[in-house]
C-alpha cells in the first residue's frame, strides 16, 4: 500500500500513441479449403483474414469449446 501525504503532486500518465508493428509469413501452399470453408467466402476474403479465422477456429477447438455460438 502507498500512502502519499497531503499536497503531494500526483502524476498522471498522458494519453500517448504506442505503435505496434506485426510481421509474419503465411505458409507456401496454405489452402483454407482443407478447413471447409466455402468457395464463396474464400474467393471474397484475403488470405491474411482467413488464416486468423482458422487459427481462432482452433484455438477454440484446443480449449474445448466446440460450439462458441
Amino acid at each position: 500500500m502507498v500512502r502519499k501525504t497531503e499536497g503531494c503532486p500526483r502524476l498522471h500518465p498522458k494519453d500517448h500513441f504506442i505503435g505496434r508493428l506485426v510481421a509474419g509469413q503465411l505458409p507456401d501452399g496454405w489452402d483454407a479449403t482443407r478447413y471447409r470453408i466455402p468457395e464463396d467466402i474464400i474467393a471474397r476474403t484475403n488470405r491474411v483474414s482467413l488464416w486468423a479465422l482458422v487459427a481462432t477456429a482452433e484455438a477454440l477447438n484446443h480449449a474445448g469449446i466446440t460450439d462458441p455460438i
